[in-house]
């Protein structure tokens, strides 16, 4: 932002409003620390495998291809996501859970350190949650059976484990955006950290002409 001066010079100066670049790379106040990468790089990694999990078997019958035939009606005996629920009432809870994690991890990346303890504390508890949903649905699927037919059998698929594993990733961005040995935490009494002093201008250099005698 530009101002003008009492002797008619222009300064150029930030107007102490962070901008959204700084806050989406985890710096509302510039401190050259720099983006945090661990964070934003799991972060990434977790939603790529939550939208893998949406394209890979949860569960795959086995047995006699005859018996899985019928049970699947001529369909394959690879069991996804949204075949497992009668309606989509039973998936809410994962769901609303992932929008939930996404929203915290996404939120931890903006805040300032002072700011985002809470966040931390509540994705933690959002997380567990969110773990638990997944773990209940390896469990039932483990479980699954069809009727008295003695030969089929259920195998977990690569869709659960994504799943899981994108829980892990997530809670772990959120825990990294806590970690940020480049800046000081700021001190308990809740201030902010002292920030370097400004480097001193002595002005423009001296530049003054001595006439020829």
């Amino acid at each position: 932002m530009a101002a003008m001066a009492a002797d008619g010079t222009v300064e150029w100066g930030d107007d102490g409003r962070p901008r959204l670049f700084d806050r989406v790379l985890n710096d509302p106040e510039p401190t050259g620390a720099g983006p945090n990468y661990p964070a934003l790089v799991a972060a990434a990694v977790a939603v790529v495998l939550l939208v893998a999990a949406e394209f890979q078997p949860w569960v795959t019958l086995t047995g006699s291809e005859d018996s899985v035939r019928e049970i699947r009606g001529g369909a394959r005996p690879e069991i996804y996501l949204a075949e497992l629920a009668s309606s989509a009432w039973q998936l809410l809870p994962y769901y609303v859970g992932w929008m939930g994690m996404l929203g915290l991890v996404g939120l931890a990346l903006t805040l300032g350190p002072a700011r985002r303890r809470p966040v931390l504390g509540a994705g933690v508890g959002w997380a567990v949650g969110l773990f638990m949903v997944v773990l209940s649905f390896g469990r039932q699927l483990s479980l699954m059976r069809f009727g008295d037919n003695p030969l089929i059998g259920t195998s977990l698929g690569a869709g659960l484990w994504f799943a899981g594993g994108a829980v892990l990733l997530a809670l772990a961005a959120l825990l990294l955006t806590a970690w940020r040995p480049d800046v000081p935490w700021p001190s308990r009494k809740g201030g902010r950290a002292p920030r370097p002093d400004p480097v001193e201008d002595d002005g423009p250099p001296d530049l003054t002409v001595t006439p020829l005698s």
